[in-house]
């Protein structure tokens, strides 16, 4: 989902600007998240918790295929030209951190 994400939300990028987009690639995934919180359990809807949850999640994924090519982009593109490598590799580091904090689930 995230490679149609950017696909869909860099076309949109490229039309209307890249600030538009990265509000309008948001606009799903909060709305995904707070579905997730509200969501019934299985023991409550049955198998349907669990798609649900799946179609969520699709849908962030979708969101963040957007946001993340989106912000890269904005970034590189805001900075000085001397420092875009640096940016850009922050923009990817920064990305990654969650997955590495002592508090994540081992892998």
């Amino acid at each position: 989902m995230r490679p149609l994400g950017a696909i869909v939300f860099g076309h949109i990028g490229d039309q209307y600007g890249r600030r538009r987009m990265l509000l309008l690639s948001m606009a799903p995934m909060t709305v995904a998240m707070l579905v997730i919180g509200l969501l019934p359990t299985a023991a409550q809807i049955g198998p349907a918790a669990g798609w649900l949850l799946l179609l969520l999640r699709c849908v962030m994924a979708f969101s963040v295929g957007g946001e993340y090519s989106g912000v890269t982009a904005y970034l590189v593109q805001g900075a000085r030209p001397a420092r875009r490598g640096l940016v850009a590799s922050l923009a990817a580091t920064a990305s990654e951190v969650g997955g590495c904090s002592p508090w994540a689930s081992p892998r």
